[in-house]
């Protein structure tokens, strides 16, 4: 047999604790036969101690069917979900995986990709230009600023030719 709020503090040794979330029941429990205690973001002392007796029982962590399910966040950005295998029951710390470069996304201000077309059109590269987040104009000022902006490479490379 284990106490929960023991294990509970055990599992909290170097961590801060963020908010909780923890159900006792058998998974075969009836919803209204579970109990849900909770350490809400933006707990003060009162509150854990609260949490923290309300844990305060003993419960077969061993072989048979498990009785604890919930998460607790850490302020450390990590945190703990409940393992289980056969019956047998334990706290988990987790860390948030690292994203892969392939998932990331590339962005870029409005002036890099002006500043990219311009590039592309000195090199003589013709761009199929889209307007996205940044403004939504009219085909007027579309027209507006392509003409300035031809007008400007057309100087910039008139310079770079002197």
């Amino acid at each position: 047999m284990k106490n929960a709020k023991d294990e509970m503090l055990e599992l909290l040794k170097g961590k801060e604790i963020k908010c909780a979330k923890v159900t006792i029941g058998k998974y075969w429990y009836e919803e209204n036969e579970r109990r849900t205690i909770l350490l809400k973001v933006g707990h003060d002392e009162e509150d854990y101690a609260k949490f923290l007796n309300d844990l305060n029982f003993k419960y077969d962590s061993g072989y048979g069917g498990q009785e604890l399910y919930g998460t607790v966040w850490f302020k450390d950005n990590t945190w703990a979900g409940r393992g289980e295998y056969d019956g047998a029951e334990w706290w988990e710390v987790h860390s948030l995986p690292d994203i892969p470069k392939d998932n990331e996304e590339v962005t870029f201000t409005k002036e890099e990709v002006q500043k990219m077309m311009m590039e592309a059109f000195v090199k003589g590269e013709n761009w199929g230009v889209t307007y996205g987040g940044w403004f939504s104009p009219t085909e007027d000022e579309k027209a507006d600023r392509a003409a300035k902006d031809c007008e400007e490479i057309y100087k910039n490379t008139l310079i770079a030719k002197m």
